[in-house]
């Protein structure tokens, strides 16, 4: 809500994303066309980071595709750990942005992204996860191998060599056509649940 042609008063860190994105759910599968009960979520940057909370929170959730997802909440950023104390440092800058922001808001303040893939990982049919990272960005890095670790045998990562931040699809466009696509049409095929 409230970003692109969304209708509604937007939240810069995507904490309305769970609802919004059930609601887009449903939406897709009350068209006629949609006879499968499981679907994929296609996310960039927050979009990424929303989809791979809907998939912790809707079990018609089947495959997520997430470029450039980092964070959404404070425990997210677990990743600067890497940087040692200028990590430590950003992290409790950090701390208080998120906790003012909680403060702030109405809108509810969603669980950890590994607490998303490790929800979703308990499903009887978890969905599957491709998470796409700009070669030229390390923090996407850092953050995807951390959601991997939560479910190694339901997340692939796939780094674009030479790309910025949700810049896969420009930089290297055919190969992410047949990646994206070569991916969810084995995670939402039968045989994948």
């Amino acid at each position: 809500r409230g970003h692109g042609r969304s209708a509604g008063r937007g939240m810069d860190l995507g904490w309305w994303g769970d609802s919004d994105l059930r609601g887009a759910v449903d939406l897709v599968l009350e068209q006629p066309d949609v006879t499968r009960q499981r679907v994929a979520i296609v996310g960039l940057s927050m979009g990424g980071e929303q989809a791979i909370g809907a998939a912790g929170a809707d079990p018609r959730v089947g495959a997520v595709v997430a470029e450039g997802a980092t964070n959404r909440v404070w425990a997210d950023k677990a990743y600067l750990d890497e940087y040692g104390w200028r990590g430590s440092v950003q992290r409790g800058i950090d701390w208080l942005t998120y906790g003012a922001t909680g403060l702030l808001t109405r809108a509810p303040e969603p669980g950890p992204l590994r607490s998303s893939v490790a929800a979703a990982a308990r499903r009887a049919e978890p969905p599957r996860f491709l998470l796409i990272t700009a070669g030229r960005v390390v923090d996407e890095g850092y953050a995807a191998q951390r959601l991997r670790a939560t479910a190694p045998a339901l997340v692939q990562i796939w780094t674009v060599p030479g790309a910025g931040h949700i810049g896969g699809l420009r930089v290297a466009r055919s190969q992410w056509e047949d990646r994206v696509l070569g991916f969810l049409d084995a995670a939402l095929s039968p045989a994948a649940g």
